[in-house]
């Protein structure tokens, strides 16, 4: 009867035992997933901040860019004493002959 009941208690020992290794198994994978998730989430965050704001710049940068070279384009340009721009020329030359 003792041997019954000595192997009875250490068979609800082995149970709590193993019950207890089981939760700190869960809780460690609930851990380890938690933080799995919270550094993507942040990995996507930087990568969708750093991504608008590069296609930010680069489109101010063209705009920019492009502002400044119409600017310079329509800057008439004084070719040979003529003052001529993009089209036009207003260049009138007369000429003396003497005899």
């Amino acid at each position: 009867m003792v041997v019954v009941l000595f192997v009875a208690v250490a068979a609800a020992a082995a149970v709590v035992v193993v019950i207890a290794v089981v939760e700190v198994v869960v809780v460690v994978v609930v851990v380890v997933v938690v933080v799995v998730v919270v550094v993507v989430v942040v990995v996507v965050v930087v990568v969708v901040v750093v991504v608008v704001d590069i296609s930010r710049y680069s489109s101010s940068n063209s705009s920019s860019s492009s502002s400044s070279s119409s600017s310079s384009s329509s800057s008439s340009n004084s070719i040979g004493g003529c003052g001529s721009s993009w089209g036009s020329s207003s260049c009138s030359s007369s000429s003396t002959v003497y005899n």
